[in-house]
């Protein structure tokens, strides 16, 4: 059986994580590289917590499902295909996208938690910690959901101070210590993607000659 690494990325919110994975499957190929997020497992909305306001608070690790997501990545690393429902922010009607995965040399996980879970955690081959000053982060988050999600800036500020910040500091910047690189973001990618992108490379070399 072909050999498969599974690459966590995780970041903060609007630390640049799409548009990262976006940069790799153009630079590597689309034939080279699975991505699975951690959005695509969010369990049902009426299994959320919420806070002490009555707001549902997404920025928790028990708000993933996170046995279908490890099963998942289990069936990519041993060669079979996976269907998804891709998670849709926000969709008043309730539809969900259909999405096939199938496995590739290279699986990108990425998502808040990716680190935290430890069963998860275990099976990577390689960690990186995407990068960006907190001003910058928020400032993308409040573009990206008013565009995109319909949210107001007002929701978006309560939910970056209540939910998103305190998650961060306590299930992710822990884990950047232990990251095997660190990718800043602030303005553009800066050296650490090439770092990266090398070392992806090499790992690509190494299977072909497997």
């Amino acid at each position: 059986m072909p050999r498969r690494f599974l690459i966590g990325v995780a970041g903060g919110s609007g630390s640049g994580k799409t548009s990262l994975l976006r940069k790799i499957q153009e630079d590597l190929g689309e034939q080279q590289v699975t991505i699975i997020s951690q959005d695509d497992y969010y369990l049902p909305i009426e299994q959320q917590e919420k806070d002490d306001q009555g707001m549902v608070n997404f920025d928790l690790p028990l708000a993933i499902d996170q046995r279908g997501m490890l099963a998942d990545v289990a069936d990519l690393l041993s060669g079979k295909e996976v269907h998804i429902s891709r998670y849709l922010f926000n969709n008043k009607h309730g539809k969900t996208q259909k999405v096939r995965l199938s496995p590739k040399p290279i699986i990108l996980i990425e998502g808040l938690f990716v680190f935290h879970y430890p069963a998860l955690c275990q099976k990577m081959d390689m960690k990186v910690f995407l990068e960006a000053h907190e001003e910058v982060r928020l400032q993308r988050r409040i573009k990206r959901d008013g565009t995109e999600r319909g949210y107001k800036e007002e929701c978006v500020r309560y939910q970056w101070e209540h939910h998103v910040e305190p998650a961060f500091h306590s299930y992710l910047l822990p884990h950047r210590t232990s990251c095997d690189v660190v990718v800043k973001n602030n303005i553009l990618m800066e050296e650490g993607y090439l770092e990266l992108k090398e070392q992806l490379g090499q790992i690509l070399s190494s299977v072909q000659e497997l």
